[in-house]
């Protein structure tokens, strides 16, 4: 089948590619001819529609933040109880299944590790954490009370973190069985909500 030849398409492709291999090998590595290769396009193609490898980086932090606000509405809107919707929020970022994309969770792990360096990378990033942070809270608001809102952002800013930190250690290192993030971040939003500790199941998901 033939390639389809629009500009829309051809970028997607090469965004594509700098995915397959941010995944794999990490933005350092990740050379222009690399994400051709992986693209299925020659190297002059992907200059002529980025200018270099952070462009097409850049258009992938955007295209990561769309999906998992696309994630996150299509669950949350399934929902009319304002705590059954803070769990849908929760389970779009950590939840297993068929809309699941392991890649994408480790290359936003290498967005952020960049984000760090580059003030290109760090304002897209930033800014799709702050949209996060701010659904999160309107969804805690709608559980605990519009008026606080000191403590559904201080509530948002934990759980915020600790699907971040779920991410780094999900990629990195075997402490999380599969499974087992989902979990975790329900155990930690009820403990805010009661003021109980922290009793994650540490069952194995079979």
């Amino acid at each position: 089948m033939a390639r389809p030849k629009n500009t829309d398409a051809r970028r997607d492709e090469i965004i594509d590619g700098l995915m397959q291999v941010l995944a794999q090998c990490g933005y350092a590595k990740a050379s222009v001819k690399r994400i051709a290769e992986a693209a299925g396009l020659a190297p002059g193609l992907v200059h002529y529609h980025f200018k270099n490898k952070l462009q097409i980086l850049l258009a992938l932090v955007e295209r990561l933040a769309e999906t998992t606000a696309l994630r996150v509405e299509t669950r949350v809107e399934q929902d009319s109880d304002p705590f059954a919707k803070l769990e849908a929020f929760l389970s779009a970022h950590l939840a297993r299944g068929d809309d699941e994309d392991l890649a994408a969770v480790a290359c936003w792990v290498a967005i952020g590790a960049e984000a760090q360096f580059n003030p290109e990378v760090a304002k897209v990033y930033r800014a799709a954490l702050e949209d996060r942070h701010a659904h999160l809270t309107a969804l805690i608001q709608d559980v605990i009370g519009r008026r606080k809102v000191a403590t559904a952002r201080a509530h948002a800013t934990t759980l915020l973190a600790a699907i971040e930190g779920h991410y780094q250690l999900g990629t990195t290192t075997s402490l999380i069985p599969a499974g087992q993030a989902e979990k975790n971040i329900h155990a930690l939003m009820r403990a805010l909500f009661t003021g109980g500790a922290v009793r994650p199941s540490l069952q194995t998901s079979k």
